[in-house]
């Protein structure tokens, strides 16, 4: 075997199917970013806001710990930087925090964490060689079962500290009216710490299942503008997900499909696919390869208003799917419904930590949200198995001068492949913000979540959390805020009740 090459189980000693432990790839991978870089960075225009937060919270129940609690005074201080970076042939996003924690009480509990959003896109050759790359550093609940919290100043050995980082080179092409396509490869690696805390033997054995390296190839050729009556897409895919450890992830996703549409009229359109997925992954539930098709619809009343829906058959049975939305002057709905076999690991890929663009497309740029990450607290179980996921999601926004209000909710039962173990999770959140003066304005913040394994018993989440803010000066503001957490569960000693409250200076340059 040559140097550079890695021998894989069932493999004769080459690199098949090219992954973060190829050494040419990670070399090539380098490359590509910093010929990016160079031939883009000084075209581009740059943005750089500094930021830093202050806070001083106290909490009745800092582990959310269901007896013998422990309350405590926690100072937090999180400078941070946001970089906005974009030019004719480059774009960059990156938001980064370091937050560092110190106990009054429990001097034990001292921490710091990184909190990381970071992409960016570079056109090497105009218009049709295009290099994405990422990275990202979160904290994660393992598992519905421990201690939820939506912030980081909880001590509770159900959090893990993730890392992600990858690289899309991709190529573009147009032929003219008639069709268009794009060939694009995905590396992505995800790495897991305990973030200086001590997790939990279930929690710690749940983040090393997450250690893994992902590699995707996509292809795809559609139609262009010349078959505005008859839409057709040919399309390829194929996604090797490989645990790095004995406990770790292993799967291969693969699907080949062609779809086809027939526009009867402006508001009505037919839509039908039909392919072949051949997918490799421990599962005791039977096939998990092998033929799919769809036959849906799409009705658009007026160009605000779009429903799609579709049915058909899958290896796992039959499915069905749904999109809808509706746009309005002062207000956003959408809904979504999908059956798919998921990864905990594409979950975690898939996460976005701080929104680019509010739910009406505009671009978010708040230097003192962005100070504040609030960790998600309706997660599933982090698992290495694969599952079958039938979600079905809802978000509405409303926004006024006076008023922002946010609603979603989520519905999720899901089936695991290698156990056959079932799970349902439900969860509905909402915020609103209200100016009550010039310089004052508050708003509350809620959620529910539950979730129900069957023998593994059933959880449920509470948060409610009103909050006032009152701008000091024009880039210094300060906040209060009260939280009120519960959990209640049918195993013996499991709830817990937490209250705290937090006051804390947020300020950028």
């Amino acid at each position: 075997m040559s140097p550079g090459e890695v021998k894989r189980p069932g493999s004769g000693g080459s690199c098949e199917f090219p992954h973060w432990t190829c050494d040419w790839h990670r070399r090539l991978a380098v490359a590509l970013v910093f010929t990016a870089i160079c031939t883009s960075a000084r075209a581009a225009r740059w943005d750089l806001t500094p930021r830093l937060y202050i806070g001083e919270s106290y909490s009745d129940n800092v582990t959310l710990a269901s007896r013998n609690q422990l309350d405590d005074f926690i100072t937090e201080i999180t400078p941070g930087v946001s970089v906005r970076g974009k030019g004719s042939r480059l774009m960059v996003n990156l938001d980064y925090n370091y937050q560092l924690r110190r106990y009054a009480f429990n001097p034990k509990f001292n921490g710091d964490s990184n909190q990381l959003q970071a992409n960016a896109t570079a056109n090497i050759i105009r218009d049709i060689l295009f290099v994405d790359a990422r990275g990202n550093i979160s904290q994660q609940q393992i598992s519905p079962r421990g201690g939820l919290s939506s912030s980081n100043l909880n001590v509770t050995g159900n959090r893990a500290t993730v890392m992600t980082y990858g690289i899309s080179p991709y190529v573009r092409h147009h032929f003219g009216p008639y069709a268009q396509s794009e060939v694009r490869y995905d590396l992505d690696r995800i790495e897991t710490t305990n973030g200086g805390q001590t997790l939990n033997t279930a929690a710690q054995q749940a983040a090393n299942q997450l250690n893994s390296d992902r590699t995707n190839l996509t292809a795809y050729l559609q139609s262009g503008r010349y078959f505005q009556r008859l839409p057709w897409k040919v399309d390829f895919s194929r996604s090797e997900t490989t645990g790095r450890g004995t406990t770790g992830t292993n799967a291969n996703f693969q699907r080949v499909t062609g779809s086809l549409s027939y526009v009867l009229t402006r508001k009505y359109r037919i839509n039908s696919t039909v392919g072949y997925e051949e997918n490799t992954y421990t599962s005791s539930q039977g096939a998990t390869s092998g033929q799919f098709w769809t036959l849906g619809g799409t009705w658009t009343p007026s160009p605000r208003t779009e429903i799609t829906a579709a049915f058909g058959e899958r290896y796992f049975g039959n499915t069905i799917s749904m999109h809808a939305s509706h746009r309005h002057k002062h207000w956003i709905f959408t809904a979504d419904y999908s059956e798919e076999p998921r990864l905990s690991t594409q979950q975690i890929l898939s996460q976005q930590l701080i929104p680019l663009v509010d739910a009406f497309g505009q671009p978010v740029f708040n230097p003192d949200t962005s100070s504040r990450i609030f960790l998600p607290v309706n997660t599933r179980q982090l698992t290495n198995q694969v599952y079958i996921d039938k979600r079905l999601t809802a978000a509405l926004t409303y926004q006024t001068p006076r008023n922002t209000i946010s609603v979603n909710g989520y519905t999720s039962d899901q089936t695991g492949q290698a156990t056959g173990g079932a799970q349902t999770q439900r969860g509905l959140g909402m915020t609103w913000t209200h100016p009550l003066s010039p310089r004052l304005s508050g708003g509350t913040g809620a959620n529910w979540y539950t979730t129900d394994s069957g023998t593994g018993g059933q959880f449920t989440y509470y948060e409610f959390r009103p909050f006032l803010k009152y701008q000091l000066g024009p880039s210094i503001n300060a906040n209060l805020e009260y939280r009120y957490v519960e959990n209640d569960t049918d195993s013996v000693g499991g709830g817990y009740i937490e209250n705290m409250v937090s006051a804390f200076l947020s300020m950028h340059l």
